[in-house]
């Protein structure tokens, strides 16, 4: 993971006005994405994790002109592992100062109650309680491990429900279904390679679904999605596509998740949005 006082000075050799803004709460750095693209900043560089980097992304949007640059620090680091990005500080910073801009796929998902961009997976069913139980809990182990016992714990409670999906005009059904997955990035989940053949350019997203995923079956076939193995086994089901209408046929509230944070509950519309956000890679 990065760290900034051992990359400091290499970052500011290259760009002399650099300015350093530090997150105080939840949004901050939402709020300080958009004074400082009204200000005129030429790059917004963002040290952080999952969660701060789509605060960020959900700032710039769909029609941002200002390029986005990757250094990871956080507890997951999910999105930046989909992009390949090193761990290491001297390779965070060899990659970032050799990039270019290049135009990527952003995810877009419209609940009742929220409008959420995403960069990497949004997904609904057990992966958003998870997500939401990770955002409460203190992080004293490593994500991969405190993710993995976070899904057993939840396995334990939390029942299927039958959804329903419009995928670009096709309607399929998923019955007792544990977890839908829309990717744009190939990791979630503290470094489940959830879709492995998903890429940031290719203008759709992967999507996945689970079904009856009971604690027999993820610890029979757990390991497997930390090495993208896991598209084989019956329960899983892949499509791509551009444009899902997804709702739930159960009573119970199904919530979503977009890059770990909060994105509301079903019904709602996941969608990708090709090649519109720059990005340093």
């Amino acid at each position: 993971m990065a760290s900034l006082n051992a990359i400091l000075p290499e970052l500011e050799a290259n760009w002399p006005n650099l300015r350093v803004l530090k997150t105080e709460h939840i949004g901050h750095a939402t709020q300080i994405t958009r004074d400082q693209v009204s200000q005129g900043a030429s790059v917004i560089l963002v040290m952080g994790g999952d969660g701060t980097l789509n605060e960020v992304v959900n700032a710039l949007g769909e029609n941002s002109k200002t390029p986005l640059g990757i250094l990871p620090s956080g507890s997951g680091n999910d999105t930046a592992k989909s992009f390949g990005w090193p761990e290491d500080n001297k390779g965070q910073v060899r990659r970032l100062l050799n990039s270019q801009v290049k135009h990527i796929d952003l995810g877009l998902v419209v609940s009742k109650t929220q409008k959420r961009y995403f960069l990497n997976v949004a997904s609904c069913g057990i992966s958003a309680v998870i997500a939401k139980n990770m955002r409460e809990q203190e992080r004293r182990t490593r994500a991969s491990w405190s993710y993995y016992l976070q899904t057993v714990k939840a396995i334990w409670s939390y029942k299927p429900t039958q959804i329903r999906a419009n995928l670009d005009g096709k309607n399929i059904l998923h019955p007792d279904c544990s977890l839908l997955a829309f990717a744009n990035g190939q990791y979630f989940g503290g470094g489940m390679q959830i879709a492995p053949g998903a890429r940031f350019d290719d203008g759709r997203f992967d999507k996945i679904a689970v079904s009856k995923m009971g604690l027999g079956f993820f610890l029979r076939h757990g390991m497997s999605v930390y090495r993208g193995k896991h598209l084989d086994l019956p329960q899983v089901y892949k499509m791509r596509g551009r444009v899902a209408l997804v709702e739930s046929l159960s009573k119970e509230p199904v919530y979503i998740e977009a890059d770990g944070e909060d994105a509301g509950e079903l019904p709602a519309k996941f969608e990708i949005l090709s090649r519109c956000l720059p990005v340093l890679i």
